[in-house]
């Protein structure tokens, strides 16, 4: 299996954070004594999981650029791609590609499947073993779970077959009451072929503009595990998290 590209998205509006995205990135924001992003880091670094990774590269605002260097001053492998404005997840996405693939007209130096994780989501996913369920038969994998703590989320509906490591993702929900799994924040894409469902402009989303076109190609799988899964992405969500882990 050739290794693949891991992108971490930091550099969202963080509206419902307000005021302390005036100040710091939501997913600078610690939890157990270390920020959350430096949780996701260090679980995609154990040995087991980076030998997957050809690299790791941090979309975040250029307004946060030495508050996330200064985290990752002892992980000089640790890329950074740099936005003054925010755009959709499939856009930042995309302009990462962007700006680091090509390196002449007719050669683009990516992978052939990319990882995007969200940086404000906390999860004990199994990485390595969600990386090795990736085969030719679909486009998109995403982890999924029905142990979530929270009131709201993207939630999905998949195939009922239980004993499959896979299953087919039927429809897709953004953020109404928990009912079903859980999209994790984190997905696993044929690079060339989900890179060009997104229209070529900004705010373009993953869960809003790119799932339901997956779904309709059947070309969208989900991977379940019955790990954690929590959100710092607004106040309430924060000190609960917070509190879940100081317990």
């Amino acid at each position: 299996m050739t290794k693949i590209d891991v992108f971490l998205l930091a550099a969202g509006d963080a509206n419902r954070m307000f005021p302390l995205n005036q100040i710091m990135e939501k997913s600078l924001l610690p939890v157990n004594g270390k920020p959350v992003i430096r949780h996701i880091v260090e679980n995609l670094t154990q040995p087991e999981v980076a030998k997957h990774l050809r690299k790791i590269t941090i979309c975040c605002n250029i307004k946060f650029k030495k508050q996330f260097e200064h985290e990752f001053r002892d992980m000089p492998n640790i890329k950074f791609d740099l936005t003054r404005t925010a755009n959709g997840t499939h856009t930042a996405w995309k302009y990462m590609i962007w700006h680091q693939g090509y390196l002449g007209y007719k050669t683009r130096n990516i992978t052939e499947w990319s990882m995007v994780h969200y940086a404000d989501c906390l999860t004990d996913i199994n990485n390595a073993d969600f990386i090795l369920k990736i085969n030719n038969e679909f486009d998109g994998l995403i982890a999924v779970t029905n142990t979530v703590k929270h009131d709201y989320s993207e939630v999905i509906c998949i195939s009922p077959d239980r004993d499959l490591p896979i299953r087919n993702v039927n429809s897709f929900y953004e953020k109404p009451k928990i009912s079903n799994y859980t999209w994790s924040g984190i997905g696993l894409f044929k690079t060339e072929k989900v890179e060009k469902l997104g229209e070529d402009r900004s705010g373009i989303d993953f869960a809003i503009d790119i799932f339901p076109q997956m779904i309709e190609q059947r070309k969208l799988k989900a991977y379940p595990y019955n790990g954690f899964w929590y959100d710092v992405g607004n106040l309430n969500s924060y000190r609960k998290v917070f509190e879940m882990f100081k317990e």
